[in-house]
């Protein structure tokens, strides 16, 4: 048997045991792997505050209390949705103008649209850098308008576009700050314009829309649709005489594909714990929609739980 040298032997014994190098190896990994999760949390959870308040900046700046919102999550999915039918098609021209639905259609990296509608007419919210805007208007206005060059204007320190339409209209539209807003109404884009270089005339009257009620919308629907309740008359009256009634200012929808549909969700708090009521109130909203919207054949779906009604509504494009 060969003999150690000394500085072997105490090499030998210095080595610390396997299963201790193990667990400490083990522990190593485990904290990296805890500061790696904490991290991306932190990462992840910052992303998320930005796009928030992003979204809450934009909802910030519509021009007083909308008709309705749409914020579109998805616009190349959407527009494919709706003019791939021609009911679809009809349908969603009532109430957006066909130059930004060939924008959503032919641009599919546009991340997020969003359109607010008032008595005076629409305006389009884009998030798009000051190049992005420029090609979003030579790639798809220059197509829907090509008789004329755009006219353009200063207003407020901010260069404006006007694209002349049939019947005299004009569309303008202006870039600022990471938002591309276009209208057919001059008074609503300038107001829209206003809020943006204005943070007091922004914030210093009533917001349009609850932001509490934003963050309900789920981001990976198609669209997110919001309303005023009035005018909606959402009430059902029970077999005890009582008569339930809608009293939230906003009604919100989740909107998403079918096959060969269109579907949305929405939820109402409610307190009664009648299935036939719940069905009841479902086809009240339903014949509502269709009231609104003749084109649409629409069939509901109810659930439930202690604390709200849950509905999905469905019809055929």
């Amino acid at each position: 048997m060969r003999k150690l040298r000394p500085a072997t032997v105490v090499q030998i014994l210095s080595y610390p045991p396997p299963v201790r190098r193990l667990k400490k190896d083990i522990a190593i990994v485990l904290l990296s792997l805890a500061v790696a999760a904490v991290s991306a949390c932190f990462f992840l959870g910052y992303i998320q505050q930005e796009k928030e308040m992003e979204t809450q900046d934009i909802y910030g700046l519509l021009p007083g209390r909308p008709l309705s919102v749409l914020a579109i999550n998805q616009p190349a999915s959407f527009a494919r949705l709706f003019l791939k039918s021609e009911k679809g098609r009809k349908l969603v021209q009532r109430w957006i103008p066909d130059c930004f639905l060939e924008m959503m259609r032919w641009n599919h990296d546009l991340q997020f649209v969003l359109f607010s509608f008032h008595p005076e007419g629409v305006v389009c919210y884009v998030k798009a850098t000051r190049k992005r805007a420029h090609e979003l208007e030579r790639q798809t206005l220059r197509a829907c308008f090509p008789a004329y060059e755009p006219q353009e204007g200063t207003l407020y320190n901010l260069k404006f576009r006007y694209y002349a339409d049939a019947g005299s209209r004009f569309l303008g539209c202006y870039q600022h700050e990471g938002l591309w807003v276009a209208s057919y109404s001059k008074r609503l884009l300038e107001k829209v314009a206003r809020k943006q270089l204005l943070p007091e005339e922004r914030y210093g009257e009533e917001v349009p829309v609850p932001f509490s009620l934003i963050r309900r919308f789920d981001p990976n629907a198609t669209a997110n649709l919001l309303t005023p309740s009035e005018g909606w008359d959402i009430e059902i009256a029970r077999q005890d005489t009582v008569l339930w009634r809608y009293t939230q200012p906003w009604i919100y929808a989740d909107l998403f594909p079918g096959e060969g549909s269109i579907c949305g969700f929405c939820s109402f708090p409610y307190h009664l714990l009648n299935d036939s009521i719940c069905r009841s109130l479902g086809d009240s909203i339903a014949s509502r929609i269709e009231r609104i919207l003749p084109s649409l054949d629409v069939t509901p779906q109810a659930s439930q739980d202690n604390a709200e009604l849950y509905f999905t509504f469905c019809s055929p494009l």
